[in-house]
């Protein structure tokens, strides 16, 4: 999850922050602000606000990660782990170097040391897996966070509305005292102190509420971002579309926008399924054959089991330029030369009940019928074919 970079010739320090959005989360965001301008049919005015909401949204986001702090464990050798203050910028760098470090382990150093780079390798894809999961989050880490938020609002809400009722009150002693003798006012003073005294109790606990918020506001990931900008949008809603179903989520791009990578997974989940069911149930056989020895050999390609090239961490043994895939190629290939659907399965089925062939069957089967002759006319004589007298007769010369 990298920054977008900017143009050239552009300054940061003038260019908006939400211009560096990363194109993977903004592609994201996109797509849920589209579909919820359209599941709630906000009016003009309130696109207008959800639109500076998404983009102030998109300008924090950018800011967090930019200039974001978080408190890591950094082990020490010399005694016990340490807390030190890293930037998100920081966190994003280093998980990009750990992942960097993965993949040179797998392409140079497995080949040559074996098992100390496998080794090495795990720790290295580990690591990157634990610096991803902090920087992402959790979807349920997230709700619960979501939920501590939402335990806060209320009380925080109350106090506020307290502190107004306070406010008010002891405006209106201080009116009266303004007025009253000296002689006739001790009672309005104690009034007044004894309010004041609970105002100051409600602005403390205002104050640690607040305070709890902040902390679970600066306690931020990528998960918790998007969180926020769809608790922002919901804030432009009235109070009719508050009680609308919500929008359903996750949200999914249509095929029209999806991109290379979900064609593949939607190819290869679907096409490999379709494939066994016909195998399994003999429907087009032949096709299925050839086209799972297709899906083969494409697999091979993606890791091929070359000498030279890093031998997969997954893989069930150790191959050298043949490996499982091709062996079934092969098969797959060798059953495509057969009959098989025809043997057992729906392609013999269909071929039995198919009503065409009963009638090539019955139409060769049948005897030829033969029109009969009327007697008036001479039934023709069949051509018969010379004896070998007639063949073997000389030719007649012109005395005879």
């Amino acid at each position: 999850m990298t920054l977008a970079p900017l143009a050239a010739g552009e300054d940061p320090g003038r260019t908006p922050p939400h211009r560096q959005m990363p194109q993977l989360l903004l592609r994201e965001w996109q797509l849920y602000f589209a579909r919820f301008t359209d599941h709630y049919r906000l009016e003009e005015q309130q696109h207008r606000e959800a639109e500076a909401k998404f983009l102030q949204r998109q300008d924090q986001t950018v800011q967090w990660l930019l200039h974001g702090k978080w408190k890591v464990k950094k082990t020490s050798p010399s005694g016990p782990p340490v807390d030190v203050e890293q930037t998100t910028r920081e966190r994003l760098d280093e998980f990009v170097a750990e992942r960097a470090r993965a993949r040179d382990i797998e392409s140079n150093e497995i080949a040559t040391f074996g098992g100390d780079a496998n080794a090495r390798l795990q720790v290295a894809k580990r690591d990157a897996a634990q610096l991803g999961t902090e920087l992402l989050g959790s979807p349920a880490r997230t709700a619960e966070w979501l939920k501590q938020l939402d335990a806060l609002e209320q009380p925080i809400q109350n106090r506020n509305k307290l502190l107004k009722e306070l406010s008010a009150e002891i405006k209106e002693i201080e009116e009266r005292l303004r007025k009253l003798p000296d002689s006739r006012a001790q009672e309005e003073k104690q009034s007044l102190a004894r309010l004041r005294g609970r105002e100051a109790d409600v602005n403390s606990e205002l104050q640690g509420l607040l305070d709890k918020r902040q902390a679970l506001r600066n306690d931020l990931d990528l998960n918790k971002q998007t969180a926020l900008m769809k608790e922002s949008l919901r804030d432009v809603l009235s109070a009719e579309q508050r009680k609308m179903e919500p929008l359903p989520e996750p949200i999914k791009p249509e095929w029209r926008d999806w991109r290379m990578l979900e064609w593949s997974d939607f190819l290869v989940k679907y096409g490999l399924t379709a494939v066994g069911i016909c195998l399994i149930a003999g429907f087009l056989t032949r096709t299925a054959c050839v086209a799972g020895a297709l899906y083969l050999v494409f697999f091979y390609l993606a890791m091929p089991a070359l000498p030279w090239l890093p031998e997969s961490p997954r893989s069930e043994g150790h191959y050298l330029f043949i490996n499982k895939n091709i062996i079934e190629m092969v098969a797959l290939l060798a059953l495509a030369t057969t009959l098989s659907g025809r043997w057992v399965g729906l392609d013999g089925l269909i071929r039995f009940l198919n009503p065409f062939r009963w009638r090539r069957r019955t139409a060769v089967e049948s005897p030829v019928e033969r029109t009969p002759v009327p007697p008036s006319q001479p039934r023709p004589q069949p051509a018969t074919r010379p004896t070998a007298a007639a063949t073997t007769q000389k030719p007649r010369s012109w005395r005879d």
